[in-house]
């Protein structure tokens, strides 16, 4: 008889989930933005405009899978009970916090606000990965 997924799994996928969902709003946001900032005399050239859709396409190309593997390590995670999806997660979220911190360092405060919901995703991704290591997610993955 399998065992009932404990609160802290299932919370991780909440919060994982959550914060995957924030990160793609506020890149769509950002891109919406960034482009309705260009003066008019760049967005009415054909060139420009071929040259934004390759951009876009080649964005979504590579951001696609992207997201799939990171949908896939979670539900491996959290309905395989994967250790090894656990630990990669952890990895990556570690790359991805200091990516993040050395963006600060390098553009400064200017972008602070800018980058408020890039940072509760990330809080949002950090307390998911802290319940799937502790509590009652342990036994989750010790009794396979």
């Amino acid at each position: 008889m399998p065992l009932r997924m404990p609160e802290n799994v299932r919370l991780f996928e909440y919060y994982s989930y959550g914060a995957l969902t924030l990160s793609i709003v506020v890149a769509v946001a950002v891109g919406i933005v960034s482009y309705a900032q260009l003066p008019y005399e760049v967005t009415a050239d054909p060139a420009f405009r071929g040259i934004f859709a390759a951009t876009l396409l080649i964005t979504l190309a590579l951001a696609l899978p992207i997201v799939g593997i990171f949908i896939l390590l979670v539900w491996l995670t959290a309905r395989r009970r994967s250790v090894v999806a656990r630990f990669i997660l952890a990895l990556l979220y570690a790359m991805g916090l200091l990516f993040m911190i050395a963006g600060f360092v390098l553009t400064g405060a200017e972008n602070l606000a800018q980058s408020i919901p890039g940072i509760v995703a990330a809080i949002g991704q950090g307390i998911a990965l802290f319940l799937i290591f502790t509590g009652d997610a342990r036994p989750w993955f010790t009794a396979r």
